[in-house]
């Protein structure tokens, strides 16, 4: 698969490439080693992108999207229906063993670490990856869902629902997270949707919760955002990076 994307760059203005791998080629303009517009121009953030089969369909794309204002290119990127993305394909799909490579390169982020549990490593190997992919695959439906976020094909995060045990056996743990370059496109807030939407139907629970590191404040907008209640707030219940935080408690109820 072949990608035409447009990039935001810190200071406004749009960088417009092609690749074969959208997350490795954000990942290489952000350390200053893509082209050479955007390297006095970091952070940039991924704004567009399309896929096409073949390299010469994605290379006359580029080019004729270079060529235009940015008059037109805005109004591009705003004929979404998702917020700042245009032809943004979304779909919550099952883990399969071959997405591994590109999971690894997602996932092997401290930003994305600080914010998860220690059983999310970092850094983040292929050998991790594997063994998720695989615990995800042999997962039975009683004990919840896991689903790979997809956008035009390419897996960039991660979400599940955890059904508990005992006398909570009616609730489920709902846990996320979502590679870099996809940040603030709106992606999460949909993935929280669809995957509550499935747990209700699939799975025998009646409530959803989550329970978010306390300066994570951009998960507490998407768990809000979709109707979750705060329920609670656990003093000084993590610990992590030698640093003390509370937790949040957000839930949502079956109708």
């Amino acid at each position: 698969m072949h990608f035409v994307y447009i990039l935001e760059c810190v200071d406004g203005t749009y960088y417009t490439g092609w690749t074969t791998d959208p997350v490795k080629r954000i990942q290489t303009h952000n350390r200053r080693k893509g082209a050479k517009y955007t390297r006095n121009r970091i952070p940039v953030k991924l704004i567009y992108l399309e896929s096409y089969l073949n390299k010469s369909s994605a290379l006359k794309r580029e080019y004729q999207i270079k060529q235009m204002s940015r008059k037109d290119k805005i109004h591009l990127i705003h004929q979404s229906e998702m917020k700042g993305v245009h032809k943004m394909n979304f779909q919550l799909k099952e883990w399969r063993m071959e997405d591994a490579a590109i999971l690894a390169k997602q996932a092997n982020n401290p930003h994305i670490a600080q914010f998860l549990r220690d059983a999310f490593p970092y850094p983040y190997t292929l050998k991790d990856a594997e063994n998720y992919i695989t615990s995800c695959i042999k997962m039975p439906l009683q004990e919840g869902l896991v689903k790979a976020i997809m956008i035009n094909g390419i897996p960039c995060g991660s979400i599940g629902l955890f059904v508990q045990g005992d006398v909570a056996r009616k609730s489920a743990e709902l846990g996320y997270w979502l590679g870099e370059s996809y940040w603030n496109q709106g992606i999460m807030s949909k993935a929280v949707l669809k995957i509550c939407q499935e747990g209700f139907e699939k799975l025998d629970i009646v409530r959803i919760y989550a329970e978010p590191f306390s300066l994570n404040t951009a998960s507490q907008k998407v768990l809000i955002h979709n109707g979750f209640q705060k329920e609670g707030v656990l003093k000084k219940s993590i610990y992590k990076q030698g640093t003390y935080q509370d937790s949040i408690i957000y839930a949502l109820l079956k109708d």
